[in-house]
């Protein structure tokens, strides 16, 4: 589950806040950030797999399985997600923008559904079918705008809980401090290539405490203004830089001891 935090196109939404940070295009941050996220979900197959193999489990029947033929049926589901990669990564619109007319066709292609379990209620109750199909849409528009704004107000709370990190890190001089620290200790080893290992090393660390416990958005917003800029003051280029802080902040919701996406 936490791979789909690095697995694009969305990855926890931090993919547009890439972009801006870093000057590029969506499309190129997501094409990026294909290969980390395959070998990824890789390693997860194989270990899941020879687990499986070990202790004999076997997979579901084939009569159990859904059908594809039904699946199929309610591909249409797919399209708001899919205009919204599709404006996004070709900058034909702004972000906004794009997001409005995705929610949009949120709407629109939820609407044969509704259509359907109206027509099944008004034959069970006796109503009419409109009347009974246009109440459920209220109440679908309703609830969405409840759950968006609750979602509003979670990402709202740690990306300014995020701001209040980064700005106390930097007034206090802890940022500089923490970035003059690894740079010494690298630049102090005789041999560049080991001095950069350790820089490394030392930047996971901090990227893995400060991620603790910390929503993905709000993640990359930290390890963007306190630990990229160690690696980018070493020499290391700056997209690999983002991408290395911002895996390392993830992986600290499966490592002990928060490991938060496992408690």
């Amino acid at each position: 589950s936490p791979g789909g935090q690095i697995m694009p196109p969305i990855m926890g939404a931090a993919a547009f806040l890439m972009a801006e940070y870093m000057g590029e295009k969506y499309g190129q941050v997501a094409l990026w950030a294909i290969l980390p996220a395959v070998l990824y979900f890789a390693g997860i197959f194989m270990s899941v797999h020879l687990e499986a193999k070990k202790l004999g489990l076997e997979g579901i029947p084939r009569d159990q399985l859904p059908k594809f033929r039904i699946l199929i049926r309610s591909i249409y589901l797919l399209l708001p997600l899919v205009v919204l990669v599709w404006l996004v990564s070709t900058n034909t619109r702004t972000l906004q923008f794009s997001a409005s007319i995705a929610i949009l066709l949120s709407v629109v292609v939820s609407l044969p559904t509704l259509f359907m379990e109206g027509k099944k209620e008004a034959a069970e109750t006796g109503k009419n079918a409109i009347l009974c199909g246009g109440k459920k849409l209220g109440s679908m528009v309703f609830n969405s705008l409840e759950a968006g704004g609750r979602s509003c107000i979670t990402v709202a709370v740690a990306c300014s809980m995020a701001g209040i990190i980064a700005g106390c890190i930097t007034v206090t001089g802890l940022a500089s401090g923490l970035i003059n620290g690894v740079v010494t200790v690298a630049r102090s080893i005789p041999s560049p290539f080991l001095g950069t290992l350790i820089a490394l090393f030392l930047t996971m660390l901090c990227c893995i405490v400060l991620g603790m416990g910390v929503p993905t958005t709000a993640t990359y917003c930290i390890m963007a203004s306190t630990c990229a800029p160690i690696l980018i003051q070493l020499g290391v280029g700056k997209i690999a830089s983002h991408f290395f802080v911002f895996y390392f902040g993830i992986v600290a919701d499966i490592t002990p001891p928060v490991a938060l996406a496992a408690y």
